[in-house]
């Protein structure tokens, strides 16, 4: 009896349909965590860049707003012409109920100050997931 050394065509072909299938779940969840990556950078985002209005306001001892002007969530001054201190670039796949415009003031101590028609929680939706952000006085954004 003769053996012969190597592998048939058989045994190759289906040793590279498991290599295809280990490979295609393995990308198709590697696209789930980088999508949850991406939502809670954008959160994060957020986040900070109200900390950092707050913590702008009490440094420099002057008024300051949070401002959103198209995909730009921005720290800005009230003056005639606003100087941006602070920005952060929203991604594409938050959607909600973001308002434009001026958002919030905060105030030299680091409060922040509610507009009148500033409404609690604001839904967003990212990635499929929808979150409710919650602004404190002292400028913590909490997501739920």
């Amino acid at each position: 009896m003769r053996w012969s050394r190597g592998l048939t065509l058989i045994e190759l072909l289906l040793v590279v349909a498991l290599i295809g299938i280990v490979l295609g779940i393995t990308a198709v969840s590697g696209r789930r965590m980088l999508a949850n990556q991406q939502a809670r950078a954008s959160l994060n985002s957020i986040r900070q860049i109200v900390w950092q209005g707050a913590t702008a306001a009490a440094s420099r001892g002057q008024r300051l707003d949070l401002v959103r002007n198209g995909q730009r969530l921005q720290v800005q001054t009230q003056e005639s012409t606003p100087k941006v201190i602070r920005f952060v670039d929203l991604t594409s796949s938050l959607s909600g109920q973001l308002p434009s415009g001026t958002w919030f003031s905060f105030t030299p101590p680091g409060k922040v100050i509610f507009p009148s028609g500033f409404s609690q929680p604001i839904n967003v939706t990212l990635n499929g997931r929808s979150y409710a952000l919650r602004f404190s006085l002292i400028g913590e954004v909490n997501v739920q």
